[in-house]
């Protein structure tokens, strides 16, 4: 087995010391300019890293929130189809819910409608004109959201309904949907009507999502 062979190269002496001092500074150093551009581009992909993050916490947020919206749509009409195990004389008209855009709030309630004879039985007149839409409601449980996250309406005339109030009519359930500066009969004239919560991160229209309740009684988000 050969060995490698070591060899030594002794410190220059004289006047060979002082190149040698200059070539160790300019092989081992960086220039002034060269630093500057590692800052530059380190300052440049931290900046990107902070707001891709902050980005990113929001888009988390917004998705969590708009399930959790979701999901509170689904329990009132799941509730609704529960009433089929009662008798009638236990049985509300149904479970909806309302929509708050002024306290960011969405209010599950039961409505069993209204005792006073001379308006007739209120569970067949929901959604029509004859019906009170904020009539004998029991509010049985209010959800809130995240900081950051508000509750956006879209102003009409537009083709896009921003949803005042959903009902699930128990025990079927029939659906009857209320939208911000509409009446019931002009709801009631538009085909295939569905109407839209819109969830916003801040002020950023960009940054949305979408909850979707239908006259067929789906729920998409």
């Amino acid at each position: 087995m050969r060995l490698p062979l070591l060899t030594y190269r002794s410190r220059p002496t004289g006047r060979h010391q002082s190149f040698w001092r200059v070539s160790l500074i300019t092989r081992g150093g960086f220039t002034l300019v060269e630093l500057l551009v590692v800052v530059s581009i380190t300052l440049m992909l931290s900046a990107y890293a902070v707001t891709y993050s902050r980005d990113s916490k929001a888009r988390t947020t917004l998705t969590v929130e708009e399930a959790k919206a979701g999901l509170f749509i689904q329990r009132a009409k799941s509730l609704a189809l529960a009433t089929r195990l009662r008798s009638n004389l236990e049985r509300p008209c149904g479970y909806g819910v309302e929509v708050d855009y002024t306290e960011n709030t969405l209010k599950l309630f039961t409505y069993s409608g209204d005792e006073d004879p001379r308006n007739g039985n209120e569970c067949v007149t929901i959604g029509t004109a004859a019906h009170s839409s904020r009539l004998g409601k029991d509010i049985v449980e209010t959800i809130g959201f995240s900081k950051g996250i508000k509750l956006y309406a879209t102003p009409p005339p537009t083709s896009r309904l921003s949803l005042e109030q959903v009902f699930f009519k128990a025990p079927d359930p029939i659906t009857f949907i209320w939208a911000a500066g509409f009446s019931p009969d002009e709801l009631s004239r538009i085909p295939d009507l569905s109407a839209e919560i819109t969830l916003q991160w801040g002020n950023d229209e960009v940054m949305q999502e979408t909850i979707r309740v239908t006259k067929a009684g789906e729920v998409s988000f």
